[in-house]
């Protein structure tokens, strides 16, 4: 279930598309749309070997995402509003966003982002912010408790060109790090609705 939550957490940080402003505040541009592939990557400091995998993800304002593992297993996670459900092997497994406090953490800064309010407040993340010639390296650590159990530090990479997220690290407290890496991004293209069915 921790890997699901860290699926929600890294799709809410994608689809909040933010940019860092001058008064160092990630401001949410929220697309209407959003698809692209992505590779995920999973470093242990417990395993050696590194595990890749890869797939597609969804976004439909204001609250619809799919996040769909194709490769080296099929797995896809959706969150549809308050409801989201989790699909492996053939079944689905309802996953109860109220009652877990990885999701609920999630939850509040994703609402926060989407009522149009900067992503980062004093309350919720230290941020820090550097800037390269092409890119914004943003580099968030959470001060509340629900996050900061599962979540030391998160890491973003925006093109300075359009401020697309390119690239997402999730650090746990136990030094563990998921890298995704998101390429061919479509702003454009509306997802079928079907894509986001929780029944």
């Amino acid at each position: 279930m921790k890997n699901v939550a860290y699926i929600a957490a890294a799709a809410m940080l994608i689809c909040l598309m933010a940019c860092p402003s001058a008064a160092r505040e990630l401001v949410p541009l929220r697309p209407e749309n959003m698809s692209c592939a992505f590779v995920q990557t999973k470093e242990s400091v417990m395993l050696q070997e590194k595990m890749v995998s890869s797939g597609r993800m969804y976004f439909s304002s204001p609250d619809k995402v799919r996040w769909e593992y194709m490769e080296p297993l099929t797995r896809v996670f959706i969150m549809n509003g308050e409801d989201a459900v989790f699909i492996a092997d053939g079944k689905k497994q309802k996953v109860d966003l109220s009652k877990n406090r990885m999701f609920r953490g999630i939850s509040q800064v994703m609402m926060l982002g989407l009522s149009g309010s900067p992503l980062v407040s004093d309350n919720d993340f230290s941020v820090e912010t550097r800037e390269t010639d092409l890119m914004w390296e943003v580099t968030m650590t959470p001060k509340k408790k629900d996050i900061a159990r599962f979540m030391a530090e998160v890491r973003l990479m925006l093109r300075k060109s359009d401020c697309l997220v390119t690239m997402i690290t999730i650090v746990e407290p136990g030094g563990d790090l998921t890298c995704i890496e998101l390429k061919d991004i479509d702003l454009q293209t509306t997802a079928d609705e079907g894509k986001f069915d929780v029944r």
